[in-house]
Order: structure tokens, then C-alpha cells, then sequence
């Protein structure tokens, strides 16, 4: 862990709640003895605050996911109930991979059920739609709406997000579109829709931002927005392709 640290940088999240930027970063760390004689990790935390001019520091990467070659459905402690994990392990097969659980140290975290994979720039409808027939598409988006629909009875906020690696130039930049709490046809619009348009918009913008590591993307509404991206030191920045 010391050694990722210091030659990453590893951002601050608020309660594994991908729609809030991080709110900093920590620099640096190093192993400290205990006075029960157990060990411990100590970190070094840097906080922003929003509109603070932070010198871009190219000398290390923000630590990003591991997204596999293919699809894969992600999901954390709020699925584990046994209708919820038979929808789950639907969507896997559809899928052709293994569900992978997510942990989160938080005590109530914000229920987020995710597909990710890797991608080239431009490609991430063909990541998507490549190894997928039109029946089998159809029965994904089904069986994510009703996965997401179970989530809908507690009364609580949850949100489905698609989590991509997009390679662009030899780089790798983290690309996520989040949807709050969709219906199906929200769903629908999102495969049918809003993976191309975000597609275009990355193929126009990503090429010039070299310094960008992570991109969000809010695909709930009728069109998607832009809601921050993240360059590779950490820093947040809001002045990204507003219009999609």
C-alpha cells in the first residue's frame, strides 16, 4: 500500500460516491510502529477547495480502475439479497463473464450496480454491443431494470454506472456515466442513445487534454452532461465539453 501511494496518487471520494469529485488526494505515506506493537499505514492528505489554482504536477498518475478486456457486472453488498443475486448472476451469463463484488468500507454506501470493461477512444458502443446479439442486448437491459427496480423498493437513492478505461494514444483515461435512480426507458436511452453521443464527444475532446485521467458523465437525463473531469494529479476541473 506505502508503495502505490508514493508512486500514485490516490484521490479522496466521499463515501464511494462516484457522482462528487474527489475532494483531494494523498501525496504520500509510510509505515509506523504502534504502541500495541501492531503497524500502521500513515498517510499524507492534501484537500482542495473549488476554484483553488493548483500547479498541474505531471510526475505521477492518479491511481484509476483495473477494467477487464470484456464486460463485466460489478455490484456491492446491497445486491446480496437472493432475488437480487440471481438477477445478477442473469446478467453475468448474458455477459459470458463472473460477477465481481464490490467492498466498500462505509456503513451505509451509496447502492451502485456497475458494468465495466476496457475501450479504444471512440469505441465504447462497440464494447458494449460487440459480443451481443439483439436478443441478448434486449434481455441485459431488462434484467438490469429489474435489478435496479429491487433497489427502488428501499426507498434510497442508487445509481447505475458504466465504468470504462478508454485507451486514447497509448494513455489510459477513466470514463463514467452515471444514471441516478433510472426508470427502464431511462435504461434503454442509455444503451441506445448516450453511449454513442458520449463516444463522440470523447473522440473530439480527450485527444487535445492529455493531462486528463478521469471523465463523468451524467446519462440520466435526456441527453448527457458533463459533470467533471479529473487530471492526472488529482486536480478537478468543471471546464470540460458542457455541450453534448
Amino acid at each position: 500500500m506505502v508503495d502505490s501511494i508514493n508512486t500514485q496518487y490516490l484521490p479522496l471520494w466521499t463515501e464511494h460516491d462516484p457522482r462528487i469529485p474527489p475532494r483531494g488526494r494523498v501525496v504520500a505515506a509510510h509505515i509506523e510502529q504502534l504502541d500495541d506493537a501492531e503497524f500502521a499505514v500513515v498517510g499524507t492528505v492534501e484537500e482542495f477547495e473549488r476554484g483553488e489554482t493548483v500547479p498541474f504536477d505531471p510526475s505521477r498518475q492518479m491511481k484509476i480502475v483495473e477494467a477487464p478486456e470484456t464486460l463485466r457486472i460489478e455490484f456491492d453488498r446491497s445486491y446480496r439479497d437472493k432475488k437480487s443475486l440471481a438477477l445478477i448472476a442473469d446478467i453475468a451469463a448474458i455477459l459470458g463473464t463472473e460477477p465481481q463484488p464490490q467492498v466498500k468500507k462505509a456503513v451505509e454506501p451509496l447502492s451502485i450496480l456497475t458494468i465495466t470493461a476496457q475501450a479504444i477512444l471512440g469505441g465504447i458502443t462497440a464494447a458494449v454491443t460487440k459480443n451481443l446479439t439483439d436478443d441478448a442486448l434486449n434481455r441485459l437491459k431488462q434484467k438490469i431494470a429489474l435489478a435496479l427496480k429491487r433497489r427502488k423498493e428501499s426507498k434510497r437513492e442508487y445509481v447505475f454506472q458504466f465504468e470504462f478505461v478508454v485507451i486514447v494514444g497509448g494513455r489510459e483515461v477513466q470514463v463514467d456515466l452515471l444514471a441516478t435512480s433510472p426508470s427502464e426507458n431511462q435504461i434503454s436511452r442509455i444503451f441506445d442513445q448516450h453511449l454513442a453521443a458520449v463516444d463522440g464527444v470523447l473522440l473530439r475532446w480527450l485527444p487535445t487534454r492529455s493531462e486528463i485521467r478521469r471523465v463523468v458523465f451524467d446519462v440520466g437525463g435526456e441527453q448527457p452532461k458533463f459533470s467533471y473531469a479529473v487530471r492526472s494529479d488529482v486536480v478537478v476541473l468543471y471546464d470540460g465539453p458542457l455541450a453534448v
